[in-house]
């Protein structure tokens, strides 16, 4: 077992769910942010130009960048459902 989890009284083996560093908590947070800032943009731009491939009469690469926009909209969901349980983690603090 790494060293930088603690086992809860009588159960050996099993991680605690808060680590004895904060830090790599601290850094997925900010990670998560940053993403969760930065999604919405890219999608915006891959909307825009899916529209603009478009009115220039190129359906094929339209309906790809559609789909980069999908994916792209998707990956953002799931980083706000994950920046959710990490901040919810983190205002549990470790157990006392």
């Amino acid at each position: 077992m790494p060293p930088a989890f603690r086992c809860f009284p009588g159960t050996p083996g099993l991680p605690k769910l808060f680590p004895e560093n904060p830090v790599n908590l601290r850094r997925a947070l900010i990670s998560l942010a940053v993403a969760a800032l930065l999604l919405p943009i890219v999608t915006v731009i891959l909307v825009a130009t899916a529209r603009l491939l478009a009115a220039m009469q190129d359906a094929a690469g339209a309906a790809v960048v559609d789909r980069l926009a999908l994916a792209v909209g998707v990956l953002w969901v799931t980083d706000l459902v994950a920046l959710v349980i990490v901040q919810a983690i983190q205002a549990a603090g470790p157990p006392e």
